[in-house]
């Protein structure tokens, strides 16, 4: 930041200017870099947010059949329509298409996770079990946070975004690294920071989810 003296014919001028701001503060007319602040909005939750306005515009076009079955599958305190959209939700996390039929399922078990080596170069997580290859029929999706101040003890669920997907079979008793999704998610990662995961895994047929468990760990 430089600081500014004016003389006839300008006495003044504030504002925005080719990529410049001009501002008065208490140590006079001060002359700064226009800075353009990062949009939250990013294209990740623009994208799930218009995914879930499609799914709640699709029930509309369902036969009265398709309606009815979700009627009769909704659970306890859910209408048939927000049973649609939550399940049909879930499948698009996981990059499957819209089912228009509920067809009945249990739903899945809890898959826990460890976090075997964060930093700068490495994100490395495994099952914690007693599930360690991801049954058929589901995909585990792993969703992480920013990273945030290792004073942070608790953060809210929308902080939390899914990053990554695996598919049924695959066995995770092995470390596996995610570095590079997170770093899509939410870009690199620095020492002495704090990050939480969740992991849970959703049904491919009708879009039935499980139970999140969470955990987390600081970087090294």
């Amino acid at each position: 930041m430089s600081r500014v003296l004016f003389s006839a014919p300008i006495a003044s001028i504030t504002g925005k200017l080719a990529g410049s701001v001009f501002q008065l503060s208490y140590g006079g007319f001060q002359l700064r870099s226009k800075v353009s602040p990062r949009n939250p909005r990013v294209a990740r939750q623009q994208n799930q947010r218009m995914s879930q306005a499609f799914i709640a515009a699709s029930w509309r076009d369902l036969t009265p059949t398709e309606r009815q079955s979700w009627i009769d599958g909704a659970p306890v305190g859910f209408s048939g329509f927000n049973f649609f959209v939550q399940s049909n939700r879930n499948l698009s996390l996981i990059g499957l298409a819209l089912q228009p039929t509920f067809t009945s399922s249990s739903i899945p078990a809890d898959f826990g996770m460890s976090i075997t080596g964060l930093s700068h170069t490495a994100f490395n997580i495994a099952a914690s079990g007693p599930l360690f290859v991801v049954p058929s029929d589901t995909i585990l999706l792993v969703k992480t946070s920013r990273p945030l101040s290792p004073a942070f003890s608790f953060v809210p669920q929308s902080w939390i975004v899914d990053t990554s997907i695996f598919a049924s079979g695959v066995n995770l008793t092995v470390p596996t690294s995610i570095l590079s999704d997170y770093f899509n998610a939410h870009g690199s990662i620095a020492s002495n920071e704090r990050i939480f995961l969740s992991s849970c895994l959703i049904n491919t047929t009708n879009g039935l989810r499980g139970n999140e468990t969470r955990i987390t760990e600081i970087s090294t």
